[in-house]
């Protein structure tokens, strides 16, 4: 197959390098069809290739190469379920605000609790005591110098009681905690900063889930910032709630403190009152008493001097006006008493109205609490329903996902045959070029010289021989 050439001076060599016979033919053949297999486009030689003369030797791949998620119904539920969950709020989040609503409403009603106002007790009234006038002489002539007792009338001063306070704008802001929103603001901005250092956790989870930047993604991020909402918000709430509770236990104790001693004040009012009173009767009795003494004993001493009748007459008149000095003197005691134990009745039952009052707003206050917690219950049954809705979500997406990963395998698997198929050819002249690669092949080799023809120089050598020759003849 290869030639090679030697020129020597006045003469030439031809050295020819060929395969030989029996390996020839295979080589020739092995050449011819890989450059038919590589040529882009066929011979143009209608004679041998007919319509595919001068035509493009490509052969486009005529199957499906991607399975389409459309064409799977667990992967279009999945994401209708997923646009649903991210299209709809957190179930029960409605009925927690109203709750929340309803609950500070019910704070802010206990905010502005009226104490009942204690009445001061004005039923103090003074006894009278009419003077005996029904000392009627005989046929002596009267004793008319009886004087009647005066009875000074007391008047009860009315207690008083300073009007409740309330628990109003200001003295709200005057129970409250100034560094409660400082507090408040830093757990803020701790939940931002814990935020952003799970974002980048959320986002490596996504690129090796394969959902970075796809709408699973997006539904995580929507809900991992609705989360920082709702913490945030809690946050304040919580910050706030306390605040005010303790705002409120502080002016109620205070408020407390100050009714129980005005109650304390309006008892012993009432009882110095009432002491004061019967003092006063106790002394006006004391004096009719007298009175009525003295005037017996005039009466007596008049009735002696006139006479043993008059005297019985005296008697009697004496025993009736003494009757009635006792008997009003009973009843002022009588009446002061009993003006006394009402003034006590009244604070008792005003003292025990304001606590059964207290009492109803601590329940009240719980059960304003106790909406406020079942609103929050309800935000996280709603949040592990959403929970549940979007892993029934995802269970779908993978079932589909899985059936589509086996269409996708089996279309790769018969373009894959497709390209083992076209190359088959090509790869067939590789494994027979390795085969006569290793065939031991001895080239032939062939040599031919040439002398090369000068008729001056054959002229001189046939000179030069006869000269040599007629030398030696001539000797």
């Amino acid at each position: 197959m290869g030639k090679g050439s030697q020129q020597a001076q006045g003469d030439s060599t031809t050295r020819t390098v060929s395969l030989p016979d029996y390996a020839d033919p295979y080589f020739r053949r092995l050449l011819k069809g890989s450059e038919e297999a590589t040529q882009p486009f066929y011979p143009d030689d209608p004679d041998t290739y007919g319509d595919l003369a001068g035509e493009s030797t490509y052969v486009p791949y005529g199957g499906e190469r991607i399975a389409g998620s459309e064409d799977y119904g667990d992967i279009g539920t999945s994401r209708a379920m997923v646009r649903g969950i991210a299209e709809s709020p957190i179930g029960g989040l409605g009925e927690a605000a109203a709750l929340q609503r309803r609950g500070i409403a019910g704070l802010e009603g206990l905010a502005n609790y009226n104490t009942a106002a204690f009445d001061p007790y004005t039923g103090f009234q003074a006894g009278r005591a009419d003077p005996y006038s029904g000392f009627q002489a005989g046929s002596a002539d009267p004793f008319s110098v009886f004087n009647k007792s005066q009875f000074q009338a007391q008047r009860a001063s009315e207690f008083g009681f300073d009007p409740a306070r309330q628990f109003t704008g200001a003295e709200v802001q005057q129970y409250m905690d100034p560094y409660m929103q400082n507090v408040v603001d830093v757990q803020k901005r701790e939940a931002r900063e814990d935020f952003g250092r799970s974002q980048a956790a959320r986002d490596a989870g996504a690129v090796t889930a394969g959902a970075f930047g796809g709408s699973r993604q997006a539904v995580q991020q929507g809900m991992a910032e609705e989360g920082l909402r709702e913490q945030l918000g809690d946050i304040q709430a919580a910050g706030s709630q306390a605040a005010f509770q303790q705002a409120m236990k502080a002016f109620e104790s205070d408020r407390a403190a100050q009714m129980d001693v005005d109650a304390r004040r309006a008892a012993e009012a009432a009882r110095v009152q009432g002491v004061d009173i019967g003092e006063v009767a106790r002394t006006e009795a004391a004096s009719a008493a007298e009175a009525a003494r003295t005037q017996q004993s005039r009466a007596a001493e008049l009735a002696r001097t006139q006479g043993i009748s008059l005297d019985e007459a005296a008697r009697v008149q004496a025993s009736e006006a003494a009757e009635l000095a006792r008997t009003q003197g009973i009843s002022l005691d009588e009446a002061a008493r009993i003006q006394n134990a009402e003034a006590a009745e009244r604070a008792r039952v005003q003292s025990a109205r304001e606590a059964s009052r207290q009492f109803g707003a601590g329940q009240g206050l719980a059960a304003y609490q106790a909406a406020l917690g079942a609103g929050r219950g309800l935000v996280d049954y709603g949040e592990r329903a959403r929970a549940a809705d979007i892993q029934g979500a995802q269970l779908l997406e993978t079932i589909g996902r899985d059936l589509r990963g086996e269409d996708q395998a089996r279309l790769d698997l018969a373009y894959q045959d497709f390209l083992r198929q076209e190359d088959y050819p090509m790869r067939q002249y590789e494994r027979f070029a390795g085969l006569l690669s290793g065939v031991p092949i001895q080239p032939d080799i062939s040599t031919a010289t040439y002398q090369a023809y000068n008729p001056i120089q054959q002229a001189l050598g046939a000179g030069i021989s006869g000269l040599g020759l007629y030398k030696g003849l001539t000797g």
